[in-house]
């Protein structure tokens, strides 16, 4: 049997973790494993991959009108607004998965307010576009949406990001605080 593993957002990884993909990479010649490390492109990553002799595989960013494209019809707007998709490309430097978290937050955050046809409205209180706060990474709107969680939810949250992708809920009631209740973690999740 075969497995592959794929380790995200590897131009985070310290210089340990890097350590241990080469010792990896280095030991796994004749098991049947495929790593495959995900990251963006930086000198670091490019460093590491060409002393590994391992070859990369890049995808390209959108275009400006296929970005634009995205953006609109993600933000769903009753009346088209190109400020803010405009605003939103910027941030997501032609990124599809960061336009639909960026947009995904907005929706979140109130800033869009879904109407009665299915379209969405900007709210109320947006006077100026250029006062909307676009997250400038996918690790900032994840950190705005912990933030807006409740204290113990948080705790539930990290908890589980520490144990992995999935995990058994018993696991993770077992390493929680035990001022958090078993009973409330489902809802939580």
């Amino acid at each position: 049997s075969s497995l592959i593993i794929v380790l995200e957002d590897i131009q985070w990884c310290d210089e340990v973790s890097l350590k241990l993909l080469e010792y990896m990479a280095a030991s796994l010649h004749n098991a049947c494993i495929m790593v495959i490390p995900v990251s963006r492109e930086t000198a670091r990553i490019s460093d590491f991959l060409s002393s590994m002799k391992l070859s990369a595989i890049k995808l390209t960013s959108l275009g400006e009108k296929d970005a634009s494209t995205l953006a609109e019809t993600l933000l769903n707007l009753n009346q088209k607004q190109p400020a803010l998709a405009a605003k939103i490309i910027s941030a997501a430097d032609g990124n599809p998965m960061f336009i639909q978290s960026i947009v995904q937050n907005l929706i979140e955050n109130g800033t869009l307010i879904e109407t009665k046809t299915g379209k969405r409205d900007l709210s109320a209180d947006i006077i100026d576009l250029q006062k909307i706060i676009i997250p400038s990474s996918i690790q900032n709107i994840i950190l705005a949406r912990l933030s807006s969680l409740k204290f113990e939810e948080q705790i539930v949250c990290k908890t589980a990001s520490a144990i992995g992708k999935t995990f058994l809920t018993d696991y993770l009631t077992t390493l929680l605080p035990e001022d958090i209740p078993e009973s409330s973690v489902s809802d939580m999740l």
